[in-house]
């Protein structure tokens, strides 16, 4: 190698070596690098065998020196841990709180967003939506699923999957399960294989094929032991006999791919043999695709919008003219779209957090470094460099923020206990929550950056310049103006990051407050609820009438029962059939009104007190052998008709265009999709006349509390010993089921705003104690010549509000935008006031304020005579 490159290769390579040994004796082995490479220059491969050779000597030398030295760092520093263990354990408390918030909600980010779902190349699977011409999305009609699976040839596959309920019969007490009819290439589009047996098949997914059911491993275990003599065997589901022939592997749960699909399933059936409707307006088919390779999402989309407005055309009669289109996305970013918003504004917020608290243990770090400077001005003395001290401090750092990670990790370990309970059981993906790899990356992370950010002050002060010469820090006992600044900078950043956060936890407190506020069109108070759904046995419409007329009236006369009825899809519960009614005598192309469609039996809105505007409710009198009849919501009746009194008018269904529908009252407008969704328009008709298998029970108490589950039971059991409930819940519990998600983001975020104020209180305290600390000379002066304690502490206190009013500023300046943003982005985010913004500025201004004073009380109530005596 030549002579002046050789001579840079060689300073580079010395600089491999620990600062100590590179100060001590980095000159020495420099030059013989040096001298050895001009005796050896014999030729470019013998230059390069002998600097690999180097390299290779320096790297055996210097590992071993740079562990011994980090070892006797960590020792050092474990040492002067236990001289100090006030300061040890508010800064172990400190980083432990601000690393276990971030890690407690990045473990919630990284199991709903981050992690990918459990299946085969998660991000090549696709879920599939029908699109109305008005834009909005919905499920697919079996003939819809069978278009994409033949035109679709930017999937590979496409499989349906539906959500359904049997009794489970001859195995102890009836039980309701959640069973889920699919494709038969579902399983093999995801990447599951069988736990033990077989799955679906080609030959099970037909028409009229065997009954065969495959199992998932939790009703394998709880009911059938785990054992593998069940394969082959039979089970009674809706009093059918099903051939069990394989079960599904522990570790494999279906991803609920809407609000409406059940969060566990039990069992699952081929979809062919249970299509509940081959009609292609009648849609409740989910649909799962599996995107081809190297073919973009963009490319699938504009050949699925195609095919949309290709199957319009060759059915457009029964698509009555209108363009319909179809819609590819992502499954990952699809199930979560409800909750990315929220979670990534809390993610944005507990790293304000993770800052805070860093500079809190920053602050007491810097305190602690003017009782050091003595210190280490005479480790300077004695030859201890810039770099060796600078050294000392990031290690003093580290193992802090090391330890503290530590019990960080700890308290977010609790984080996916508080996800499983029943609140937060609505929210998709909260019951899959771990600590895996990327949170122990993460845990990492955090306390590198907190290592990095509270370490850097003191360091730059105890060994920036002048800092480190013994005879200054000997002789001098006040601190250097580098070091005051950073002390007001500390103090001023921790007040801008808390009143920052406390802004963000208003918005999410608002938001919560708004939702809370919105009247759902319905009462749950003293209401209880469960889902009945009949079996196949039940054959006929009257047969099913029958059993809920006589379950509703003996739960009527069931002792503290007010009223009874029953309904299709509960309120708030996202479930609902879509489909469209035109007014009668409307033209033909006319494309009517989309509603809701709800069967309801007479009782149910005097139970749910849905108020009746005009006309009547249902009566017993309505049933199958009268004229049909309809209640309607006051939206459906201004669309069809603006300008006159909907009730006597006629609606068709365009399932049933031949059937005039008279419409007989008029009932107030209901929340059924969510409490964020506005209300739909809806029909309702007679159970009797509209008559479906599953219903829910509905039974409001007297007094003031809904009526037990028991009741319900008695009721069910006593019009059929053998039918199952399920979903026994009251009708408060399930509306706060809608409140999940932002009762979610409002008490976390609250939380994270109280720690970000208890820790700014504490750090501002320290901060302006060691402050007016280092006046004491001048306090004690100032009381001397004449001041009195009352000026002396304004004069203190009116420091300390200066620094709190300069981050306030800055603060709330940054906090109004990222609001903004925030209620953007959140679902039904309310928008943040002046209100709010002053809230929040008082609250940290009254905290800041209180930190401040106490030291200043303190100090004013110094004797003059012992702080000049002391302090010469």
């Amino acid at each position: 190698m030549p002579g002046r490159l050789g001579d840079r290769f060689a300073k580079w390579l010395v600089r491999l070596l620990p600062v100590d040994v590179r100060e001590a004796h980095g000159g020495d082995i420099e030059q013989v690098l040096r001298t050895t490479n001009r005796e050896r220059r014999q030729g470019a491969v013998a230059g390069v065998t002998f600097w690999l050779s180097a390299v290779a000597d320096m790297l055996r030398a210097a590992l071993p020196l740079h562990l011994e030295a980090f070892v006797h760092d960590v020792r050092y520093t474990w040492r002067n841990l236990q001289r100090s263990p006030a300061f040890a354990a508010a800064a172990l408390i400190t980083i432990a709180l601000g690393t276990g918030a971030t890690l407690a909600v990045f473990v919630v980010v990284n199991g709903v967003l981050i992690r990918p779902l459990p299946f085969a190349d998660p991000d090549r699977v696709m879920l599939i939506w029908a699109v109305n011409p008005e834009g909005s999305r919905t499920w697919l009609s079996a003939p819809e699923l069978d278009d994409l699976s033949s035109r679709a040839s930017t999937l590979d596959s496409v499989a349906g999957l539906t959500d359904l309920r049997f009794a489970l019969t001859g195995s102890g007490d009836p039980e309701e399960l959640n069973v889920a009819g699919a494709s038969a290439g579902l399983f093999p589009l995801l990447g599951i294989g069988p736990h033990v047996g077989r799955l679906f098949d080609s030959r099970d997914d037909l028409t009229g094929a065997a009954r065969v059911v495959v199992l998932s491993h939790g009703l394998w275990t709880r009911k059938f032991g785990s054992s593998p003599a069940v394969l082959g065997g039979s089970i009674a589901l809706d009093g059918r006999p099903y051939t069990i022939v394989g079960v599904l592997p522990p570790a494999f749960e279906i991803v609920p791919p809407s609000a409406v699909f059940p969060r566990r399933v039990d069992a699952w059936v081929a979809l062919q043999p249970h299509l509940i409707s081959r009609a292609r307006d009648v849609r409740y088919l989910h649909a799962v695709g599996r995107l081809r390779r190297h073919v973009s999402l963009d490319t699938a989309r504009h050949e699925l919008q195609a095919t949309g407005a290709a199957v319009s055309d060759d059915y457009s009669s029964a698509y009555r003219g209108r363009r319909w289109a179809f819609d590819v996305v992502p499954m990952q970013e699809d199930v979560v779209r409800g909750v990315r918003p929220a979670l990534l504004v809390l993610l944005g917020t507990v790293l304000l957090v993770l800052v805070l608290a860093s500079a809190n243990v920053g602050a007491l770090l810097l305190a602690r470094s003017g009782a050091r400077r003595r210190e280490m001005a005479v480790r300077a003395a004695l030859g201890a460099s810039r770099a060796r001290l600078m050294r000392q401090l990031l290690t003093e750092g580290f193992v802090l923020a090391g330890l503290g990670g530590v019990f960080g990790l700890s308290l977010a370990g609790a984080a996916p206990a508080i996800a499983r309970v029943s609140a937060m059981a609505s929210l998709p993906r909260f019951s899959d929550l771990s600590i895996d790899w990327r949170v122990l990356a993460c845990a990492a992370a955090a306390a590198t950056l907190t290592a990095a950010i509270f370490a850097l002050a003191p360091a730059f002060e105890l060994s920036g310049p002048g800092s480190a010469r013994a005879s200054d820090a000997l002789r001098s006992s006040t601190r250097p103006p580098h070091a005051v600044r950073a002390t007001r900078l500390l103090a001023a950043s921790e007040v801008a990051l808390a009143s920052t956060v406390l802004v963000l936890a208003l918005l999410f407190a608002r938001t919560l407050a708004s939702l809370l506020d919105i009247d759902p069109g319905f009462s749950t108070v003293q209401v209880a609820t469960a889902r009945v759904s009949l079996p196949p046995s039940y054959s006929t419409a009257a047969q099913i009438t029958r059993f809920f007329d006589d379950a509703i009236e003996r739960l009527r006369a069931t002792i503290g029962v007010e009223e009874a009825g029953a309904v299709t899809q509960l309120p708030l519960s996202g479930a609902a059939l879509g489909s469209s009614f035109s007014a009668d005598g409307a033209p033909p192309d006319a494309s009517g009104v989309d509603v809701d469609l709800r069967g309801v039996a007479a009782g149910y809105f005097a139970t749910l007190k849905i108020p009746l505007l005009r006309g009547r409710d249902f009566t017993p009198a309505d049933t199958h052998r009268t004229s049909a009849v309809a209640v309607i919501d006051e939206i459906t009746a201004r669309r069809l008709w603006p300008d006159r009194d909907a009730i006597g008018q006629r609606i068709r269904w365009m399932r049933q265009p031949e059937l005039a529908v008279e419409v007989v009252g008029i009932v107030g407008a209901v929340r059924h999709r969510g409490v964020t969704q506005p209300p739909r328009a809806t029909v309702y008709r007679p159970h009797t006349q509209y008559v479906r298998p599953a219903m829910y029970l509905v039974a409001r108490g007297q007094g003031d509390r809904p009526p037990p589950g028991a009741a319900i039971a008695e009721a069910v059991r006593a019009a059929d010993p053998n039918q199952p409930l399920a979903e026994v819940a009251s009708m408060a519990s399930l509306r706060g089921r809608s409140f999940a998600q932002p009762g979610f983001g409002a008490a976390l975020a609250g939380w994270l705003a109280l720690q970000a104020l208890a820790l700014t209180a504490v750090g501002v305290y320290g901060l302006h104690a060691f402050a007016i600390a280092q006046r004491r000379r001048e306090v004690g002066i100032r009381l001397a010549v004449g001041g009195t304690p009352g000026r002396v502490q304004a004069l203190l206190l009116a420091d300390g509000l200066r620094t709190t009013m300069a981050g306030l500023c800055v603060g709330l300046a940054a906090a109004v935008p990222a609001a903004r943003w925030a209620q953007r982005v959140i679902p039904g985010g309310a928008a943040i006031d002046v209100s709010s913004v002053a809230i929040a500025g008082a609250v940290t201004l009254l905290v800041a304020a209180g930190a401040c004073w106490i030291p200043a009380h303190r100090a004013s109530r110094l004797d003059p005579t012992v702080v000049l005596r002391a302090d010469p």
